[in-house]
Parts: structure tokens; sequence; C-alpha cells
């Protein structure tokens, strides 16, 4: 019989001898970045290479033939929890005679920050053999990863507590209005509801909208319909618990968007805002109709309020006015301003009171009485100088009028003996400080009582205004 077999063929390690085999190997993990760790049935370690003593925070001296259950290190898992020993890679290798993958251990030391290692151990067994005579086991640093996404799990759980904390609701809606995420966590009790409550116009079930409910489809359809699209609204709940609230609702498209994948949905409860924009209006409308002008400033004096009123007294608009210093837009002629004055009270936070003739914004010169004072919160905190002006031309024309027939003759219009004793007086003073010398010329009508009492008094009276006209 031919033997027609053929020799393996032979390689250059076939010659090696252990020894030699052992210390390829060893050349061989010493230049590799993962760290390789080679323990004995007893747990000490037979080999170990730069990267794995890198990664444990040893020197290989330290670390060859020694057992790597110290008693000053703590090793948990990703959820912190403290790993027993017989948990550890290598000795549940050893014990089950499985390879164990994956097991993420983080190591504490007390000279180190926790160090984040991905094991793998593979037992190590002789042909034949009940039980594994070793282990080795594949150490790879994922520190900076764990550290990453401990870091995002910190910051998105620190975001959910500030958007709790908001008061708004966050709901992330796929394409057909299915709620895949929520801040906070979704309950049945809430407006927009839990995916069972789903309805098949493609939106998440909207309790109590009525007929706001069709508003709502028409803005969700609207949105979908254009990436990044959004639209805000104000819309009322009738809730046969809670009665009438109002809430804001607000959507926009991130559905292509990899890091949403959705349209995000926030809403909150606006109802206190809603009776306050109402009871304002209403306040408003009051003032719009107090027949007086009234303006609100804040603390360096710029507009914040300008009712109908003002406009109608100043000439300018509310729009207009808003966000403007009020003292440019109510201007004196006077040398001695008390726009000015009124200004300055206005930034002490300060009452003020006075009248003050003002120029208009068509330039026409106009007699007004203000009254400014400062307005407190409950707190003791400024909130504005309410200043109330009403148009006194009347007054002042009656008043001038007033002053005219004190010191004039109403027959004549000539000055009266008031005026002329003021005049007089007057004159003596400049006298005295400056020694300048002054006349009064006494002018009598001769027979003028003949006139008046042989003809009559009407004759008299023209005879005194022709007169006084002639001088």
């Amino acid at each position: 019989m031919v033997d027609n077999s053929q020799p393996s063929p032979s390689t250059p390690f076939d010659s090696l001898n252990p020894q030699q085999e052992l210390e390829i190997f060893r050349s061989v993990t010493a230049i590799l970045q993962n760290g390789i760790v080679v323990q004995g049935r007893d747990g000490s370690v037979i080999l170990v290479n730069p990267a794995a003593a890198d990664i444990l925070g040893l020197a290989i001296e330290a670390i060859s033939g020694m057992s790597l259950v110290l008693n000053d290190w703590d090793v948990v898992d990703i959820d912190g929890h403290v790993i027993p020993v017989h948990e550890f890679p290598g000795p549940r290798a050893l014990r089950t005679g499985r390879v164990t993958v994956n097991q993420i251990l983080g190591i504490r030391q007390p000279t180190r920050a926790t160090r984040w290692i991905d094991v793998v151990s593979y037992p190590l067994s002789l042909p034949g053999a009940d039980q594994p005579y070793g282990v080795v086991s594949i150490l790879r640093d994922i520190t900076k990863r764990v550290t990453a996404i401990n870091a995002l799990k910190e910051n998105q759980r620190r975001t959910e507590i500030i958007l709790a904390k908001s008061g708004n609701q966050f709901r992330i809606l796929d394409w057909y209005g299915n709620v895949v995420a929520a801040v906070p966590p979704l309950v049945k009790q809430g407006v927009f509801d839990s995916a069972e409550h789903i309805e098949v116009d493609g939106l998440p079930h909207v309790k109590y909208l009525g007929s706001s409910h069709a508003q709502v489809v028409e803005i969700f359809e609207r949105v979908r319909g254009q990436y990044l699209a959004s639209e805000t609204h104000d819309l009322f709940i009738d809730s046969p618990v809670g009665g009438r609230y109002w809430i804001e609702v607000s959507l926009t498209n991130h559905l292509d968007d990899p890091a949403v994948g959705g349209i995000v949905l926030n809403y909150r409860d606006i109802t206190a805002r809603k009776e306050s924009e109402s009871q304002i209006r209403f306040q408003a409308d009051l003032l719009a109709r107090a027949g007086q002008a009234i303006t609100a400033t804040d603390e360096s004096g710029h507009i914040l309020f300008w009712n109908q009123t003002a406009v109608e007294l100043y000439g300018w608009t509310a729009k207009e006015a808003h966000g403007r210093l009020i003292t440019d837009l109510i201007t004196t002629p006077d040398l001695h301003d008390p726009v000015a004055e009124y200004g300055r009270a206005t930034i002490r936070c300060k009452a003020w009171s006075g009248d003050l003739t003002v120029r208009r914004r068509d330039g026409a010169l106009w007699s007004i009485s203000m009254l400014s004072t400062p307005v407190f919160d409950v707190n003791g905190d400024f909130v504005a100088v309410v200043s109330v002006s009403k148009d006194i031309m009347e007054r002042k024309a009656t008043e001038l009028a007033a002053a005219q027939l004190a010191l004039q003759d109403r027959l004549t219009g000539l000055a009266n003996r008031t005026l002329l004793d003021d005049a007089i007086k007057a004159l003596f003073l400049e006298f005295q400080e400056n020694d300048i010398g002054f006349a009064v010329l006494f002018i009598g009508l001769d027979r003028f009582k003949v006139i008046n009492e042989g003809t009559s008094h009407a004759i008299g009276d023209r005879l005194l205004q022709l007169v006084a006209k002639r001088l």
C-alpha cells in the first residue's frame, strides 16, 4: 500500500519551545491598546500588559503574582451598585466555564477618579478537563464614554426638573400624533393623555376642548406639513371638575431633526394671565373714559401707559409715546421749566403737582394741571409713576378775565385805582433804588357833571369811553 498522505506544512512557530511562545505572546500583548490580564485558577495574575496596568492604575510589578481583589478598591456597576468579588468577570468565567461578555465595571480607588472599563473574560481549559485552569480578560477603558453618557443623563434630568418646575407641559409627538416622550411623565388626568387615548384623526386626545378641538387638529396638520413650522395659540378648556381655564399651546415641527424626531408640543396654564389681561383691559377702558390724561412711566421716565385722553391732549399716539421719555413729549416754553422739575421728581419716584403751560405736538401752547405719584406693590417695590393731567384752558381764561376786571375799569378798559396804586408803589421802589424821578399827570373833565346829569348817564358813559379812546 502506498501512503499518499502529505506531511503538514511547517511554520516558523512549530520549532518554538513553550518559553519562546510565551515571550512572543508577551511582546504582542505589550503593544496592544487594550489591557490583557491572565489569571490562574486561584485568581493570581500570571501575565499583565502595560495597557492593563495603566487602566488599573497599578505598576506591572505590583500586579504580577498578586490577586486583583484589593481591600481598598470599590468595584461598582453602571448604576453605582457595589459588585461582590465572586461576580467579577474573571472569577465568574472561572466558576461557570463560560465567556463573560461586556461587563462594565467602575473601579473606585482612593487616589484616582472612578475608572470605567469594559471587560470580556475567556476561561482557559485543557482538553478533557472539568474546570478551567485560568482566565484571560480583555480590558477596554471606556471612562470618557461613560462620563459623557452620565453627563448627558444629568443634563437631561436637570432639564426635566427645570421644565417640570416651569409649569410647562412638554410632549413629543410622532407623525400620527402618538406621544413618544413627555415632561413631566404622562398622566391620565392631563389635557394631553397617554397613547391609549389617541384618536384616529392623528392627534392626541384633548379632553374638554370642545369646539377648540377642530382648531387644534388644523394647527397640528399645518405644522406637520413643513419642517420647523411653528404655531402658538391660546385655547380654553371646559373641565367638569375645574371649570373653564386657559392654556397656551405651541407646536413646532422637528420631525427631520434626528435629535428630536417628532413634533414638539408644549402647553401651560395661562388662566391667571388671561384674568389679569381681562382686568387690565377693563381698567384701561375705565382710564380711557376718565376724561383726564393718564400716563405711567418707569423709574427712568420712559412711558409705559398713555391713554386716549393723553392722545387728544398732547397729540402723540399711544404707539408713538410708548418707550419715549415723558419729558421729550411734554415740553414747556417757560424759562423756569416746571416739566424738568416734574421729570426729576419722576426719576426720584416722588410725588409732584402743579400747573403747566405745555407745547402740544402741533406747536400750540396749552394750560394743564398735573398730579403725579409713585405706585408701589404690596412688597414695597416700585411699579410706576402715574400722572393725571387735565385741560385747564377754560379755567385759565376765567382767571385771566377776573384778574383783568380786578385791575381795569369795566366801562373804559383803562387801569383802575388799584392798578394805579400798584404802579406808583413800583415806581417809588425804583426811585429809591436807582434815584430815578417820575411824574403823575392828573386830567380832569370840566363840566362832566352837567353833561351826565343834564342829558343821561348813557351819554355820560359814552363820553368817558370816547375820552378813554383818545387818551
